[in-house]
């Protein structure tokens, strides 16, 4: 089975990391990648949310712009500024950069989870979070392969979480460096699946996604 023992102590969740309107969303997006993936990560998500499986979202943030419109201080900035300089965004090109794509928007009850960082772990109430909801087993999609998907898996490995990544949910601007850092994660980390199969298992009358 993708998601291991069906009798399994605990539950199996869905992340969906920094699927913001300026990568997924076919209106405003500027490559191929991030809108194909994202009607893949839809698929996932309606089936997650037909058997009633926990939900969160990622998304950068404050870092651009708080709520009141303010820029970020350097000091927010960090590594950002030290490994790409000081790259000013207008409030339109900040608002694509943090609002989750529309095919992919978050209901009710789903918790979006906004971070500075890659790794959708680092300095969020994430793991918190997932202890809370008894999450062992979480399925991982959205973007980038190289940067946010493979920080935040080695991050969730690192918490001994069981992790699953459907391999048409994840989608690079670099297609050399998706298939790369794909492999990688595939041999290291994760569980590479079929996004029908897994579909197929998440949806299928046996499944048992709690003890």
């Amino acid at each position: 089975m993708i998601l291991g023992d069906a009798m399994a102590v605990g539950q199996v969740g869905l992340l969906v990391v920094d699927m913001a309107r300026s990568l997924a969303d076919p209106v405003v997006a500027d490559q191929e990648a991030g809108p194909t993936a994202a009607m893949q990560c839809r698929r996932v998500l309606e089936a997650a949310r037909s058997v009633g499986l926990p939900v969160w979202f990622s998304r950068g943030g404050k870092r651009w712009f708080t709520s009141t419109g303010s820029p970020a201080a350097d000091v927010e900035r960090g590594g950002w500024v030290r490994m790409n300089g000081l790259v000013e965004q207008s409030p339109e090109q900040a608002e694509l950069a943090i609002t989750i794509t529309p095919q992919l928007e978050p209901e009710l009850g789903e918790v979006v989870i906004t971070k500075s960082k890659p790794s959708a772990f680092f300095g969020t109430p994430l793991i918190s979070q997932l202890m809370g909801a008894r999450v062992d087993r979480l399925i991982v999609v959205g973007m980038a392969t190289s940067c946010c998907v493979r920080a935040t898996i080695t991050d969730a490995f690192s918490y001994d979480l069981n992790l699953v990544v459907p391999v048409e949910c994840v989608a690079d601007r670099d297609p050399a460096a998706h298939e790369a850092n794909l492999r990688d994660i595939g041999s290291k980390y994760a569980t590479l699946c079929n996004t029908d199969e897994l579909i197929a298992e998440l949806t299928s009358p046996f499944a048992l996604h709690t003890n």
